[in-house]
């Protein structure tokens, strides 16, 4: 999956993710919890904005470097600290995929259970 560091991002869907015609118009969700720190399936550079260490998780507001915001909710006691430009990721099986209504589309990805 690759993303430009725009507001409206463009996304290189891998096999095995829904049929989305090419230039569709969609939404992608990813749950702050369904992040780590570091690369993975899908990997996200971005700079913390907002550091909470809350014991047993650390929560980050970041910048994707536009216009739009991602949170993340880290595991543990994270080195992050606001101003940093770090990496999350996020594995394909947990993204959320939606058409321009709003409506999510199924993935063979995910169970059906997870809408």
């Amino acid at each position: 999956m690759s993303a430009s560091d725009t507001a409206s991002t463009s996304l290189t869907l891998c096999q095995g993710t829904p049929k989305v015609a090419a230039g569709t118009k969609v939404t992608i969700g990813i749950r702050p919890e369904d992040f780590s720190s570091g690369a993975g399936e899908i990997s996200i550079p971005v700079e913390a904005i907002v550091v909470e260490h809350l014991g047993a998780e650390t929560h980050v507001l970041s910048s994707l470097g536009s216009t739009e915001n991602l949170t993340a909710v880290l595991e543990g006691r994270s080195p992050v600290k606001a101003g940093d430009r770090f990496t999350v990721s996020a594995p394909i099986n947990r993204v959320h995929i939606f058409n321009d209504r709003g409506l999510a589309i199924e993935s063979p990805l995910r169970s059906p259970a997870a809408y």
